[in-house]
């Protein structure tokens, strides 16, 4: 008789089943028909002994009959799927028809937005009046921890959910909560997403009108958004940002400026240029009266002597400065007079600011300067501050000329100045990744490098005399020199023996997410010593790619250790009712481990160690047909395996 455990298994693979085949095929395809068919069988057995079924939804695991079920593959899958389509629960009870079961996988099966659009899971069970299947929808709050494309869907909902049919209660709930929902987005989600633009826009306008202190907070986390960024804004992506700040006030555009100078340490010219481009004449003309205001009116204790370093520094380190300044510098020169504020204060320019504001104002002469002459003595200034770029590793400088420097390629008359200009940045990356840029820092940049600046004998020498084996060498070096593999692994082979070496190379390696990742590690696990081969066969379960044939011949291996790694590797991979499930590669390992063509055709020292193996990893009840031969073979069999294999299928009924 089969157990519950066994049930539940049962009956979860037949739901990821049913979903599988409900978002492929239409409901009355006889391929769905059958599954829903197959999940109704697996649901009245299950019921027979948990009545009913409760499922527990998170993110990452099901929780059902009082167990987490965090460590199955298939609990994995299907937590995410239907914690996607925001369900924290689902209750199925004993009497649960077919019809219900097909109207049920149909709904839930749809893509986030639509059952979002429809109210909800909750909502479209209880409009059908189900009676047997009952569903709990995943309040919003709950969101707020997790990041991905489909949760950025749901928020965009929530939004215009909010501002067509919400009560107060739920706008100010996520009003309360903006600060947390909108960095999960960048800029760029506002410029594509015309829905997401709109439904924020109509939030804040029910704000704007009800509870301005709330809408203040939320413009002020808007702008926190375009300052985490930093983006460089076209003419008509301004535009199509501007709607959010028309309305806002003087007054509430200097408390952001204050605020940001108060406690944004990276708040600087650019930052400044990227607010005040959404503001007409009029706004900025009132916000630096009220910024003035602001400082003037507080007491000395109150003023946060380096917020007002740093607004000197921003509006008058630089004489050059678009008009936008203008009326800041007309209302803040009482900052210069006053003594207080020089003495709490600084009596001298901070130099990584006033570099910050020269670096700004560089970018902004490229951006705009139409003389060629000019230009080339631009390139030279440009080539000057890459050698600090490169000393600082500052990524900001590089993100923002990049862009400005694609952008004006594009123009004709001027890409052979801009051209050299922007091979000297992409030496500079190369450089700076040799020197040892922080993990994933340069990796928005690697794709835009298209040769190499150094050549291939200095990654060589870098690599293979240095130990320097960073991911973002390596994929620079495969990259720029796809045809010198040879070389690679030539080199590689003639190195001493270095463990640490090549468990940093593993490492690095892996981390490449290539198909080349495989190709490396086989290559190096061909003349490694066993620690190494342990290693490389661990750094394989995080590759998208596997080599079923490789791992096969290494189950034939003496070492249980190997063995059970490649093992491993196959399960990890093929996890139960995954894709890669379907395939035979795991049952053709079982195969390979525990078949015995005749009673001496295997080592029983061997044997014992296999039924080890599969059983650690899981696969007792795959390897049941095995195991029952194995434990059941005549008086000239190994006693020892035999009693392993008792045991083994003992452990299916525990």
């Amino acid at each position: 008789m089969m157990t519950k455990e066994e049930a539940l298994c049962d009956f979860l693979a037949s739901l990821k089943t049913s979903l599988n085949n409900a978002a492929v095929y239409f409901k009355d395809h006889p391929v769905f028909l059958k599954s829903a068919e197959d999940l109704k069988a697996k649901a009245d057995s299950l019921l027979v002994s948990l009545s009913p079924i409760k499922i527990g939804i998170s993110p990452n695991s099901l929780f059902i009959d009082g167990k987490n079920w965090e460590k199955s593959g298939l609990s994995k899958e299907l937590a995410s799927f239907l914690h996607f389509r925001k369900v924290e629960t689902i209750e199925i009870k004993s009497g649960v028809s077919l019809k219900e079961l097909i109207f049920f996988i149909s709904k839930v099966s749809l893509a986030p937005k639509e059952i979002l659009k429809e109210g909800g899971i909750e909502a479209i069970l209880k409009k059908e009046n189900l009676s047997y299947i009952l569903a709990k929808g995943l309040d919003y709050s709950r969101l707020l921890g997790v990041q991905g494309k489909e949760y950025k869907d749901i928020w965009t909902h929530m939004f215009q959910e909010a501002a067509e049919k919400g009560t107060p209660e739920d706008i100010f709930g996520l009003a309360d909560n903006f600060a947390k929902i909108i960095e999960k987005f960048k800029v760029n989600d506002l410029l594509e997403n015309e829905d997401l633009r709109e439904n924020i826009h109509n939030f804040l306008n029910y704000l704007k009108n009800e509870a301005r202190d709330k809408f203040n907070a939320c413009l002020r986390e808007m702008a926190n958004l375009i300052l985490r960024d930093k983006t460089i804004f076209k003419a008509d992506q301004i535009g199509t940002l501007r709607v959010f700040f028309k309305d806002l006030s003087g007054d509430e555009f200097s408390g952001i400026l204050w605020e940001a100078a108060v406690s944004n340490k990276d708040f600087d010219a650019l930052s400044f240029e990227l607010l005040s481009s959404f503001l007409d004449k009029n706004q900025h003309e009132r916000a630096a009266s009220s910024l003035a205001d602001k400082i003037k009116t507080k007491n000395p204790p109150e003023v946060n002597p380096q917020a007002v370093k740093r607004l000197k520094e921003l509006f008058f380190a630089a004489k050059d400065q678009t008009q936008a300044y203008d009326p800041y510098r007309k209302n803040l020169e009482f900052l210069f007079k006053n003594t207080f504020f020089e003495e709490s204060g600084s009596r001298g320019l901070d130099l990584e600011s006033t570099r910050a504001s020269y670096q700004f104002l560089i970018l902004n002469l490229l951006i705009g300067e139409k003389n060629k002459t000019k230009l080339s003595l631009l390139k030279d200034l440009v080539k000057e501050e890459l050698d600090s770029v490169i000393k600082n590793k500052d990524t900001e400088f590089l993100r923002h000329f990049l862009e400005i420097c694609e952008r004006r390629r594009m123009e004709a008359s001027f890409s052979g100045i801009f051209n050299p200009i922007k091979n000297d940045a992409f030496s500079s990356i190369e450089n700076i990744i040799f020197q040892g840029a922080p993990r994933g820092e340069f990796e928005g940049f690697l794709n835009l490098l298209n040769r190499s600046f150094l050549g291939e004998r200095y990654y060589l020498d870098k690599i293979f005399n240095e130990n320097r084996t960073s991911s973002g060498i390596l994929k620079m070096y495969f990259k720029f020199f796809p045809e010198a593999l040879n070389v690679f692994y030539d080199n590689l082979k003639k190195k001493p023996p270095d463990t640490e070496f090549l468990k940093n190379l593993i490492e690095a390696v892996q981390e490449i997410h290539s198909g080349l990742s495989l190709e490396i590690l086989k290559n190096i696990f061909s003349f490694s010593h066993s620690l190494i081969k342990l290693e490389i066969l661990k750094a394989m379960r995080k590759l998208q790619e596997r080599d079923e044939n490789f791992l096969f011949a290494i189950l034939k291996e003496e070492n249980v250790f190997l063995r059970k790694e490649a093992l491993g590797v196959l399960v990890y991979k093929e996890g139960p009712g995954s894709v890669a499930g379907q395939n035979n590669a795991v049952a053709e390992a079982l195969k390979l481990l525990l078949e015995v063509p005749d009673s001496w055709g295997r080592k029983n020292k061997v044997l014992e160690e296999n039924i080890d193996i599969v059983v650690e990893e899981g696969l007792a009840a795959q390897a049941r047909d095995f195991l029952l031969v194995l434990s059941g073979r005549g008086f000239f069999w190994s006693k020892k395996v035999k009693e392993k294999a008792k045991a083994a299928l003992e452990s299916l009924f525990e």
